[in-house]
């Protein structure tokens, strides 16, 4: 389960990794004050070069605004066309170069294309002799996401991209622009594995950036936060994303970004076995990607929220969760690494439920998913540990090893101590299942060391980092002690002044507040004797109102009584259906009589104690049939209490059901179970009276519109609840409704607390 937890916890990084790094980021920001700016310098403009640089930076700023609309992006595009018109005229390479970048630039909006790639290569080399360092980095960096991070053949080339930038936003001075790129530059290390270089490109980010007093810093910490969650260090991972999700509420972020902050609080949640509460995080980042139509977030964030379902063996819930991608959001499984990411998570959920045939069928199109061409390679390593559980659990071992090797390869070219430990793991499981212990216990041994080592590199690590916190608070303490002692001295001059003030003022004050409470104390007491004489009338004509209630129950049942005696008369002078229909009004009435009884014999009259109500009815319903042995009536109540607008139908049920039961269930006197439930649930309750009999249909031939029938479903009526009868294999009906809550004294807080 340890291993198969960081599987999952893995395997949802994974998805959020590739569903959010390959986005294009425009981190420079303007505000208002900039636009304001830009306009003056170009209402202010004395040349064509002047008009076409402000004219530019203005569409710039139109299409890098966070607000932006699509009214922006065609000013954008005018402001670039007027530029362009004024270049036909100046002929400068240099402006040439700036619109091209522009131009690419807009393009990039609507999806990196070869277009705009193409315009922004043409861009740099015209631009690359240019003094405005600045612009040649903007071009740099917006050519960087043309290439792929997965490449090999690119990798490189986009390493030098954004390295470029780097240096040339130092160059020009432009500090905010060279830390948002180095967090770029981060960005791409942990989406292609380089953690090393990625902690370091981060840290410098967050340096400069706190340094100059930048707030939007939710990306960063963000980013921070993914980085030690791969290295298994939750503190600092919850620390940064908790961070991260706070300056996203406060600016309002609802972007993708805070979807991806919500997943790395619940996947660290989850590896922390605090799993219940990593779901609320999950569903909330769901509910945002929906709203945004995200698709590709809505695949991502389902893929983890049905891996911490899995996790908490909520497995059919996780089904329904991927199910409803594959309904409602099939678009975001065209794309082959998406449809990965959604086969082997799916394929897993299989193999905990067993269902190996449908199991065969995803394993089958996850193979050769992974075969295809431009497949990402974490995708391919996260594929293998999920086709080799499922190989454990058909027992093909064989094909189990061959996907071991197949992943070793990856494992021995990425930097991840959690993925060479979890394959060692897989080993030691594989030679274990083949009898193979000697293997099996060299697995082991190398998998506990593995482990040993990366608990005591991380107590290590957590160890500095408190004598870090340590050494600075006692520095921190030691300058506020220094600045207590300096300020000690004028504060006790001042309290002693203002302790002589204060004690005069506080002698005058205690006297008038004693003549006011005393004072008070009078008119209290005098008011106190009236309300102990009103509440004396009032509890009076509550216990006279009680009795009361209580004799009129009393006269009801005692009136219903006799009405029984009457009609056990009246039953000796009858035969055959007149007969029948006595005994069942007899038994009806009985069942109201109960209730009126139950509600004078208790003390609270309002209520009827229903357990002790069926126990003594049901016993009373055995007694008239002559208590056949053959049919065994077993009760489950809870201790549960009703008012009689409630109690009296579920009576007349209980009644109808049970007499049913007794005459058409068992012929022949074959044995038989009668079974009667009543239980709460929050504010509803649930009734079942269910038998082992020949079933309904067989009981009451073509009848069923009986009269018993339709009181049974009228009296559900009156409850306003539903019914669900069942005749397979016996008799079951069931009725669920809701209490009244206002009538049942204390209910209220019950409901609460439940």
């Amino acid at each position: 389960m340890k291993i198969e937890t960081r599987l999952t916890s893995f395997a949802k990084l994974l998805a959020v990794i590739f569903c959010f790094f390959c986005q294009p980021v425009f981190s420079q920001v303007y505000t208002g004050e900039d636009l304001t700016s830009l306009q003056k310098s170009l209402a202010e403009s004395h040349s064509d070069a002047e008009l076409i640089n402000y004219q530019l930076q203005i569409a710039d700023y139109l299409i890098k605004n966070p607000g932006k609309s699509q009214n922006d992006l065609n000013l954008a595009a005018l402001w670039i066309s007027k530029a362009e018109q004024l270049n036909e005229k100046l002929k400068s390479g240099e402006a040439e170069g700036h619109i091209l970048l522009e131009k690419g630039i807009l393009l990039q909006v609507k999806g990196p294309s070869q277009e705009a790639q193409i315009s922004i290569i043409k861009a740099i080399e015209l631009l690359k002799n240019s003094p405005d360092k600045c612009l040649i980095a903007n071009a740099h960096k917006a050519l960087f996401v043309y290439y792929d991070a997965e490449n090999p053949k690119e990798i490189a080339s986009k390493a030098n991209e954004i390295k470029q930038a780097v240096m040339l936003f130092k160059q020009c001075g432009n500090k905010v622009e060279e830390a948002l790129t180095l967090q770029d530059q981060g960005e791409m290390y942990l989406s292609t594995g380089n953690f090393p270089f990625a902690l370091k490109s981060l840290n410098e980010s967050r340096q400069m950036l706190t340094a100059l007093n930048y707030k939007k810093l939710q990306r960063l910490y963000n980013l921070l936060g993914i980085y030690y969650f791969v290295q298994a260090d939750y503190e600092n991972c919850l620390q940064y994303q908790f961070k991260a999700l706070e300056i996203c509420k406060q600016m309002k972020d609802s972007t993708s970004l805070y979807c991806e902050v919500n997943n790395i609080i619940a996947m660290s949640l989850e590896d922390l076995d605090q799993r219940t509460q990593a779901i609320p995080y999950l569903k909330d980042a769901l509910l945002i990607a929906k709203k945004n139509a995200d698709t590709s977030s809505v695949l991502s964030i389902s893929i983890n929220l049905a891996g911490s379902l899995s996790v908490l063996n909520k497995n059919k819930d996780a089904l329904e969760v991927l199910d409803e991608v594959a309904r409602s959001y099939s678009s975001a499984l065209r794309i082959v690494n998406d449809k990965i990411k959604f086969q082997y998570s799916y394929l897993g959920i299989l193999v905990k439920l067993q269902q190996r045939e449908k199991a065969a069928k995803y394993a089958a199109e996850l193979i050769n998913l992974i075969n295809q061409p431009g497949v990402s390679k974490f995708n391919i390593a996260y594929s293998y540990p999920v086709l080799i559980g499922y190989y454990f659990s058909i027992k093909d071992y064989d094909k189990a090893a061959a996907c071991l090797v197949a992943n070793q390869q990856f494992i021995e070219k990425a930097h991840v101590p959690k993925f060479r430990e979890i394959n060692l793991h897989l080993w030691y499981r594989l030679d274990s299942a083949r009898k193979d212990y000697k293997g099996a216990f060299t697995h082991l041994l190398e998998y506990k060391a593995l482990e040993d080592s990366l608990f005591t590199e991380k107590k290590s690590k957590q160890i500095q980092q408190l004598q870090v916190k340590y050494e600075t608070q006692k520095k921190d303490d030691d300058i506020k002690l220094l600045t207590q002692n300096a300020t000690l001295d004028q504060v006790q001059l001042k309290n002693a002044r203002l302790t002589r003030n204060v004690t005069l003022a506080a002698i005058i004050l205690f006297i008038l507040v004693i003549g006011m409470q005393y004072r008070r104390y009078r008119e209290k007491q005098k008011v106190n004797m009236v309300i102990i004489e009103k509440n004396t009338a009032l509890q009076k004509l509550v216990r006279e109102k009680e009795w009361l209630i209580k004799e009129v129950h009393h006269r009801v049942k005692n009136n219903l009584h006799t009405v029984i005696c009457l009609l056990e008369s009246q039953a000796a002078y009858l035969e055959d259906d007149a007969l029948k229909a006595i005994e069942n009004s007899r038994h009806r009435i009985y069942a109201m009589s109960l209730i009126h009884q139950k509600l004078y014999q208790s003390d609270d009259i309002k209520v009827v104690d229903m357990k002790t109500y069926l126990t003594e009815f049901v016993e009373y319903l055995k007694e008239s049939f002559g208590s056949p042995e053959y049919i065994q009536v077993t009760l489950h109540t809870e201790t549960i209490k009703l008012d009689a607008v409630q109690a009296i139908p579920i009576g007349l049920i209980v009644n109808e059901t049970i007499n049913n039961a007794f005459k058409y269930a068992f012929p022949a006197h074959k044995r038989g179970e009668i079974i009667v439930w009543l239980k709460r649930i929050k504010n509803e309750i649930y009734l079942s009276i269910s038998d082992n009999g020949v079933g309904f249909k067989q009981q009451v031939g073509e009848e069923l519109n009986s009269l018993g029938l339709e009181l049974i479903k009228g009296l559900t009526l009156d409850l306003r609840g539903t019914i669900d009868i069942d005749t397979d294999n016996g008799t079951s009906v069931q009725i669920r409704f809701t209490i009244n809550v206002s009538n049942i004294p204390g209910s209220e807080e019950d409901l609460t607390l439940s």
